[in-house]
């Protein structure tokens, strides 16, 4: 917008470059006929996708997981306006949040189990892995939503390697029925695909929950670790509880889904789908080829 000549009464002044979401104008952003200052200019700001971490869904004490950083290259770190005095800080992002979370270790949002401990936002999970990938020892991983290895895909976790899983929602509170909330984050590793987790006595991979340790040990915080396989079941082929379209069983008892040794699944448990949870690690349809030891 333009800023008022001197002599204006008191008056919010908002930025050209200022993300709206949903909204743009101050037709939409404010109440323009209630509002008592004036309001200088009329579309000020753009209308965008904040491209947050995870943005909350609701307001109240029932409020789910969320972490309100910005993704990394995504939209609140482009167009970034200069300071307009000395006075202020010079930041490479918009809004309140960078890559500190600064909410964490002393909020209510912190004590409660509703943000992640202030964790280096720099390699997210979520979404399908269709080529061979590997996680490195040096640098956490946040684990945001359901991450599928699909078919032909190898996923390799070298041994000192911690993924942080956010959480559904805090064991102690319970969705609103009409309010349900999406499943919880997991690592699936579906048929024909594989995990070469291959971890040592004094380096395991860990996987666990990225709320405060004062608020661990707690059972279903997030949903845990399935593997599917292609070996023989009984009823033949069938899908896995809680993850709609994820199949195992197969006619192949040889079946190799990979390497799992000297892992820690810490915390899982929670609802995956609708009216499904999952334990820690689930095996289905996993063949002889697998091998497994030190969970």
């Amino acid at each position: 917008g333009t800023p008022p000549t001197s002599g204006a009464p008191d008056y919010l002044w908002i930025d050209p470059g200022s993300g709206f979401f949903s909204a743009v104008g101050s037709e939409q952003v404010l109440e323009v006929g209630t509002c008592l200052p004036p309001v200088f200019g009329t579309d000020f700001g753009i209308s965008t996708e904040p491209e947050l971490i995870m943005l909350p869904t609701r307001t109240d004490e029932q409020l789910p997981f969320l972490d309100p950083r910005p993704l990394l290259g995504g939209a609140s770190y482009s167009g970034v306006s200069a300071v307009p005095e000395e006075f202020f800080d010079q930041v490479d992002f918009k809004g309140a949040f960078g890559t500190d979370l600064w909410l964490s270790g002393w909020s209510w949002l912190f004590v409660n189990g509703r943000i992640p401990r202030s964790l280096d936002p720099s390699n997210i999970l979520t979404g399908d892995l269709d080529t061979d990938t590997t996680w490195r020892a040096n640098t956490p991983y946040l684990l945001t939503g359901q991450i599928r290895v699909k078919d032909g895909a190898t996923l390799t976790v070298e041994a000192g390697t911690t993924v942080f899983a956010y959480a559904r929602t805090y064991a102690p509170f319970v969705a609103d029925a009409d309010d349900p909330l999406d499943g919880a984050p997991a690592v699936v590793i579906e048929r024909g695909a594989r995990i070469l987790a291959q971890g040592t006595v004094g380096a395991p991979i860990t996987f666990t929950s990225a709320v405060s340790d004062a608020l661990l040990p707690a059972r279903g915080l997030w949903g845990g670790l399935v593997i599917t396989g292609k070996a023989p079941v009984f009823g033949g082929e069938t899908e896995i509880e809680g993850l709609v379209g994820t199949v195992y069983g197969g006619d192949d008892p040889e079946d190799d889904s990979g390497v799992l040794s000297y892992v820690r699944v810490w915390y899982g448990g929670s609802v995956v789908g609708a009216d499904n949870e999952i334990n820690g690690i689930t095996f289905g349809g996993v063949g002889r080829g697998t091998q497994v030891d030190h969970i």
